[in-house]
């Protein structure tokens, strides 16, 4: 029983020491000073948060614009260096009509098999075309069946070094040409013998429906 007083003793002089203690002056300055601190901590970060939020979508909307304009950059500078290769490769152009012209003049193609015969020192004894019918090569698969193109035979004479040397031209030429059959003969001719060439081929040309 006296143990249970001197604790209740003990014990009551404490709390009231303490409540004692906490009603001077330093302790309740130190009190309202830390209410008062996180008080405004508190509404410092319920007031600032909504800020951080918008500056961090402006931030991310900002990078993604900059994205967008380093992507827009890039493709107006591809078609920039597209146009000065375009430019740059216009005069080289006429080359590509050489190679595969987008009409099927005859004059032209006769034109092209005169002029090396002639340089070549070659005599042209017969010339002949005909045209092949586009809607049926367009049916087939290949990209070369997929031209228009035009059948000739050229017969020229001449000696056998500039008959060869005219078949290789027209083998090689810019001119896309195929060569499917060549002939060598002999003509007499009164006491002379004359050596002809007779030539096969095609011309190729792009049709206007491609």
């Amino acid at each position: 029983m006296l143990n249970w007083k001197n604790e209740y003793y003990r014990y009551h002089r404490y709390f009231f020491n303490l409540r004692k203690t906490a009603q001077t002056p330093k302790v309740r300055s130190f009190t309202w000073l830390s209410v008062s601190i996180f008080t405004v901590v508190f509404f410092a970060v319920v007031a600032i948060k909504p800020t951080f939020v918008t500056i961090a979508k402006l931030n991310k909307e900002t990078k993604d614009k900059k994205e967008a304009n380093r992507l827009l950059q890039k493709k107006i500078d591809s078609i920039v260096a597209a146009q000065k290769e375009f430019a740059r490769r216009n005069d080289d152009l006429y080359l590509i009509e050489e190679a595969l012209p987008s009409k099927n003049e005859f004059p032209v193609l006769a034109k092209f098999l005169e002029e090396k015969a002639s340089a070549e020192g070659l005599t042209i004894k017969a010339l002949t075309f005909e045209k092949v019918d586009v809607k049926k090569i367009n049916t087939k698969k290949t990209v070369s069946d997929a031209l228009g193109s035009i059948n000739f035979a050229i017969t020229v004479s001449g000696n056998y070094r500039s008959l060869k040397n005219y078949l290789n031209y027209l083998e090689n030429s810019r001119r896309l040409i195929k060569i499917e059959n060549t002939t060598f003969s002999v003509s007499k001719k009164e006491n002379e013998q004359e050596l002809l060439l007779l030539i096969f081929g095609l011309a190729f040309f792009q049709p206007e429906n491609i």
